[in-house]
């Protein structure tokens, strides 16, 4: 079984075969479209056993959840939610601005998986270099999608990511802002679903391993 064929499965047990926004073979479709900027053709890797020397007599291996654009782990649920998001919107006729405030990964994370898709723009803040620990790598991430791409937007803030808060929550709490354009942010629930799999996943090929 392939990874977007079992990240498929594993999201079908939580859409009826009936639902109205989503038939099941577009849920197929959108998960095999999914992964196709990781670095792997699996996804998810496992590393060989580490060696009895660290490990005892335990078979311990590493699942490699960084082979995504943007390396981090959060590229395996956020592929997905970017996805269902623009769905979605296209199937309600709707619009969605999404406001995301990031230290370094999850900003850049939310960038790849929204870029270039109908129906949504992401305005990202983050705290310049000096103000907080983002490395010019993450900062790069941004700031090069944000030039070749027109629905995405990346502001450096002068300030920590706490600081980059109070504007956001400014927003949020301005209903003459939100209900013209939508606004809204990542919820902390969907990635988690949408991430599922890479767990799901390292299982079933630790269970094949032995």
């Amino acid at each position: 079984l392939s990874y977007p064929a079992l990240a498929a499965a594993i999201l079908k047990l939580f859409i009826s075969a009936d639902d109205a926004d989503f038939t099941h073979a577009e849920v197929d479709a959108l998960c095999a479209g999914a992964f196709g900027r990781f670095g792997s053709a699996d996804v998810v890797e496992l590393s060989t056993p580490l060696p009895t020397s660290v490990t005892g007599d335990r078979s311990v291996r590493v699942a490699e959840l960084w082979h995504g654009p943007t390396l981090a782990f959060k590229d395996l649920g956020m592929a997905i939610l970017g996805r269902v998001l623009s769905h979605l919107l296209r199937r309600r006729g709707r619009r969605l601005t999404l406001l995301v405030g990031t230290s370094g990964d999850t900003g850049s994370s939310a960038i790849e998986a929204v870029r270039g898709l109908p129906n949504l723009s992401i305005f990202v803040l983050y705290p310049l270099q000096g103000y907080a620990s983002i490395t010019p790598v993450q900062e790069r991430q941004m700031t090069a999608v944000a030039e070749t791409e027109a629905n995405v937007h990346v502001y450096g803030v002068e300030g920590s990511s706490d600081d980059l808060d109070v504007p956001m929550e400014a927003c949020f709490a301005d209903f003459n802002m939100c209900e013209p354009t939508n606004l809204a942010t990542r919820a902390a629930l969907a990635p988690v679903v949408a991430a599922l799999h890479g767990r799901v996943r390292a299982y079933f090929e630790c269970q094949q391993s032995h």
